[in-house]
């Protein structure tokens, strides 16, 4: 089995034991006090991840990172999971869909050289899980509807304030940034589906209008010497986002060699979708 797929599977049946092990454990023992938010769990995952995210050792990021996810499976089972202050586990970003009704947990971990891995799940007040798994080999297809365990990947920054329908699934829009290659780096808008009635996660939805064509996400694709733009406007309900041009330097790289000309695309939300528009005369106001 493949290294990559072998640790996406690590991945996965590590977080979900934690969490089957832990609806056991509420109906054999009676349930544990509470933590506080300034028990040590807070401490134990910041440890964590302070060696995931600056150990020059391979061996031992990976080792933290896979520790990090047994105690992230812990705490998402604690009572204290919905409450807890997620913001100061950074570089993991949390975030709230719009209704109230899950959290999204996404982050990358260096593995070799400059090549990143991402990892995530979403969780809700149920007792829902849904790990998202990072399958390298997939790329943000502009056309393609992936499960959780398909996951491209990438680490969500940012979400709409708006909730969306599909095939009647609540859908949240995500802007997204994934630096996994070494030579490129991508933003992307995605869309996050919980189906609880399949339980699971889909990735990309139908609701994205460029032209005439129907798109499931849109993604800019860049060089890494290149700092691109793409966030949400809440004062002109639109995503923002630089307009890119090829500098043309290398014919072999033309498919990142895009680099912004200082003007600014938009996706408005309109009418149930984010509808393309060119918004030449826009100045972010951040």
């Amino acid at each position: 089995m493949p290294l990559s797929r072998s640790f996406c599977l690590l991945f996965s049946v590590t977080l979900m034991a934690f969490w089957n092990a832990s609806k056991s454990a509420v109906q054999a023992k009676p349930a544990l006090s509470e933590p506080s938010v300034e028990d040590s769990v807070l401490e134990a995952l910041q440890n964590k991840i302070l060696v995931w995210n600056t150990d020059t050792s391979v061996a031992r990021r990976r080792v933290a990172n896979h520790r990090f996810v047994q105690d992230l499976g812990r705490l998402i089972r604690s009572d204290v999971a919905w409450d807890f202050p997620w913001s100061e586990l950074y570089p993991v970003s949390a975030l709230n869909s719009p209704d109230g009704q899950w959290k999204i947990l996404t982050w990358s971990v260096q593995l070799e050289q400059n090549a990143r891995r991402h990892y995530g799940c979403l969780f809700d007040q149920e007792g829902r899980l849904y790990p998202l798994l990072d399958q390298q080999a997939n790329r943000f297809e502009v056309d393609t509807i992936y499960e959780g365990q398909q996951w491209p990947g990438a680490v969500y920054f940012e979400i709409l304030p708006f909730t969306a329908t599909h095939a009647g699934l609540p859908c949240y829009a995500v802007i997204g940034y994934d630096a996994r290659e070494p030579f490129c780096q991508r933003k992307v808008v995605d869309w996050i589906c919980p189906d609880t009635h399949q339980n699971r996660a889909l990735l990309g939805a139908p609701l994205i209008r460029v032209g005439s064509k129907t798109q499931t996400r849109l993604q800019l694709i860049y060089p890494r010497d290149v700092r691109v733009q793409m966030n949400w406007d809440d004062e002109q309900k639109l995503i923002y986002f630089d307009h890119l041009i090829s500098r043309g330097l290398d014919p072999s790289s033309a498919d990142f060699d895009y680099i912004p000309d200082g003007s600014f695309d938009g996706l408005v939300w309109e009418n149930g979708f984010l509808t393309f528009r060119e918004i030449p005369n826009y100045q972010p106001s951040r």
